[in-house]
């Protein structure tokens, strides 16, 4: 049963990454981490080592800061294609 739940689950996840913008599904996987890590230390009374929470920071941070960059990119583009529609405007 793990393996027709593994795939039916990659299955789906492909399918939503045919549908949906990779930004528009990038929280997922994060939740995902708050949802295993609650989930195991109610279910198993595990909880993560601090490795694994300074890996899972790590992965937080690293996508913070491309959500970050992506951002700043995004308003420089459209500085830069305001002055290029202002240059155009002027030379008609």
């Amino acid at each position: 049963m793990l393996g027709v739940f593994g795939a039916g689950g990659h299955w789906l996840l492909v399918q939503a990454y045919r549908l949906a913008t990779t930004t528009a599904l990038a929280p997922y996987p994060y939740s995902q981490m708050v949802w295993m890590i609650i989930s195991g230390w109610l279910i198993f009374h595990q909880f993560p080592d601090r490795w694994t929470l300074l890996g899972a920071a790590i992965i937080v941070a690293s996508g913070l800061y491309i959500i970050h960059r992506e951002h700043r990119l995004r308003l420089r583009n459209s500085a830069s294609l305001d002055t290029e529609a202002e240059t155009l405007a002027k030379k008609l």
